[in-house]
């Protein structure tokens, strides 16, 4: 009961807390994504294990973000 009067009260700073959540996401993409420094003699990085996690996991994270910023438009048409 009280984390929902919580989260009422944050109800008036959604579309500030969206933006700085895109932001947040926005940067997570680029750091997973950017291209990394020459690594060995050809100059081309082998993918690890590590990058294609951590795309996993930004790439889930984005979907449960878009879970949750359309869940309330979406609410009124499930019932």
């Amino acid at each position: 009961m009280g984390g929902a009067v919580a989260a009422a009260s944050l109800k008036p700073y959604r579309p500030l807390l969206i933006l700085v959540s895109v932001v947040l996401l926005g940067l997570g993409f680029w750091l997973t994504y950017q291209p990394r420094g020459a690594v060995g003699s050809g100059g081309v990085a082998c993918p690890t294990l590590a990058g294609r996690l951590s795309r996993r996991i930004v790439w889930i994270a984005a979907a449960f973000w878009l879970a949750a910023v359309l869940l309330p438009f979406l609410v009124p048409f499930l019932s």
